[in-house]
């Protein structure tokens, strides 16, 4: 296998895009994590040295390639308005980063090492370029995606709480 850590981001998107393009007409979950900006943050070869901003700033420049990719194969196969996008970090940033005005980094129990973007797509569903001020925690999506496709929870309790009423933009209240 290929085990050139530069091409990680291209290969998860060529392989992300592939799932999408072969997936029918049956519904799916894609998850499509990152391995960069971790440290030692790389780009591929296409994005070095392209943002003057270093390594860090060129591999967050392909990680926009990517998600621009598949929300491209989203469209061409006719998704968009189908299919929920959500995109957001599991923690702050390392010493690398900046968490801007907050305190903290990660693994602190500081804002600044934990409170992460979070944002969600969904064409005609949600409502565009919207900024909510409601916390929400990574611990509520799976109640929440639960709650919206109709699905029931698993026995055995969980940490978090269904959000949906904040997704869909209602009071802030769960």
């Amino acid at each position: 296998p290929n085990t050139d850590r530069t091409t990680l981001t291209p290969r998860y998107t060529d392989e992300a895009v592939k799932f999408i393009e072969e997936s029918g007409g049956d519904p799916f979950f894609l998850y499509m994590a990152f391995s960069y900006p971790h440290d030692p943050p790389m780009g591929s070869p296409r994005f070095r040295d392209k943002t003057g901003f270093g390594n860090q700033g060129d591999c967050i420049a392909e990680i926009d390639w990517s998600v621009g990719e598949v929300l491209h194969a989203l469209e061409r196969k006719g998704l968009t308005s189908d299919t929920l996008v959500i995109f957001t970090s599991d923690h702050g940033p390392w010493y690398q980063g900046s968490p801007g005005l907050l305190r903290g980094r990660k693994a602190s129990t500081f804002e600044g090492g934990f409170r992460v973007p979070f944002l969600m797509r969904w064409p005609g569903t949600f409502e565009a370029a919207k900024v909510r001020d409601e916390w929400v925690s990574s611990l509520d999506v799976l109640p929440t995606l639960a709650a919206i496709c109709g699905l029931r929870l698993p026995e055995k309790p969980l940490d978090g709480v269904n959000m949906e009423n904040v997704f869909y933009g209602h009071n802030s209240k769960p």
